[in-house]
């Protein structure tokens, strides 16, 4: 697109979706504030779910956490996903799967434990409320570690799924993107501030023993023998020494356009698969080495390229982009990466308005949607 297009095309879209924000605004103006009041809201369905935040996949099925809740996708054919089943939860920021129980830090809903026993038909069993919006969990054995925006991370009894219980809570230096447990001690990602060490020594009561403040953002860690691999936002990887647990220090860094979100191992544990977003994408690093990380491969996909999360599945490697859904990848011998599927979804949906049996739903990034609203609440897409 030239550039002298651009200002007539962005004030063109700028006159239209002010249009129908002023109809959509007009109709809730022309609505009787006590008709509003008097009239209790019941959840029926949802379509056009946005946001996708985190998935994990185990056996054919990816279950993945989007704004509205719990979405299972179908896995077996490995480069077209089907929707095999969304659970509204009011909210979902990341999950871990224990046993049957996938365990989800579901914002400003707290912590919520739903039975994946039947992946097609998920069950909510428990929910625990917290203070602040729940971000990060992290299950080992019979303790759950729950990070919040308070910020503070809570160790929970959850010997029954049905009952989740509070042992003990750990104020944070900052608001807590990722917790990993191994061995003895919690790596905690707590983003501006930067990675905390923790001594799970007695597990109910965790104590800070080491600290680093990184140059980035620190959003997701994992941890290899004796070194932990930081995803650090806009300073991309970083390496840190691990030998002494109490003062940790950075062994390598390694930049990468946009911000690193998110990163997993390979299959052999040779490289990381890092997720990136603002015009980022999929990296792929060398990390035999681990003084040495070296970038071998990188791909970006169609549309946005905003990744918040990579993960390899058998000789697939599947990314998440809130604002279009879930791409997926694979990669050659010498490290060449092509696009060979997706799941789409739509950017955030900012407003709607119904005329007849039609819907017409307005997305920031998306366009527009128009759904079939005959038999509510089984929507489905009629153009876009």
């Amino acid at each position: 697109m030239s550039a002298c297009k651009r200002p007539r095309q962005v004030l063109t879209w700028m006159i239209f979706f002010g249009l129908i924000f002023e109809a959509c605004a007009l109709r809730v103006r022309q609505t009787p504030a006590s008709d509003l009041t008097k009239t209790p809201l019941t959840y029926l369905g949802s379509s056009l779910w946005t946001r996708i935040n985190a998935f994990e996949i185990k056996g054919k099925y990816a279950f993945c956490t989007f704004q509205n809740g719990l979405v299972v996708l179908d896995l077996s054919d490995k480069d077209a996903p089907k929707l095999a089943n969304q659970l509204y939860l009011g909210g979902g920021s990341n999950l871990m799967i224990s046993g049957n129980i996938a365990w989800i830090a579901a914002s400003e809903r707290g912590l919520l434990a739903v039975d994946i026993t039947d992946p097609l038909q998920p069950q909510p069993v428990s929910a625990f409320q917290t203070k602040g919006a729940a971000s990060d969990v992290f299950v080992v054995g019979n303790l759950l570690y729950l990070a919040d925006s308070s910020p503070k991370i809570m160790v929970i009894d959850v010997t029954d799924p049905t009952r989740p219980a509070l042992i003990h809570a750990l104020t944070t230096r900052d608001r807590v993107s990722d917790i990993k447990i191994v061995d003895q001690y919690a790596f905690v990602a707590q983003a501006d501030a930067g990675l905390s060490i923790l001594s799970i020594q007695h597990p109910s009561k965790p104590v800070e023993i080491g600290f680093l403040d990184t140059p980035g953002s620190a959003m997701y860690v994992e941890v290899r023998g004796r070194y932990a691999y930081l995803a650090d936002g806009f300073s991309g990887l970083q390496v840190i020494d691990l030998h002494d647990p109490t003062t940790p220090k950075i062994a390598a860094t390694l930049p990468l356009p946009g911000s690193t979100n998110h990163l997993s191992f390979s299959s052999d544990g040779k490289k990381v698969f890092l997720a990136n977003s603002y015009d980022g994408g999929l990296f792929v690093v060398d990390v035999h080495d681990p003084q040495r990380p070296v970038q071998v491969g990188s791909i970006q996909y169609p549309i946005y390229n905003e990744a918040c999360a990579a993960i390899q599945h058998h000789d697939r490697i599947y990314i998440a982009d809130p604002f279009s859904g879930v791409w997926i990848a694979s990669m050659d011998d010498k490290h060449a990466l092509r696009i060979t599927g997706n799941y789409y979804t739509p950017a955030s949906i900012l407003c709607a308005g119904k005329r007849d049996n039609r819907l017409i739903a307005a997305g920031d990034l998306s366009g527009i949607r128009m759904l079939d609203t005959t038999t509510p609440p089984d929507l489905h897409m009629v153009s876009m």
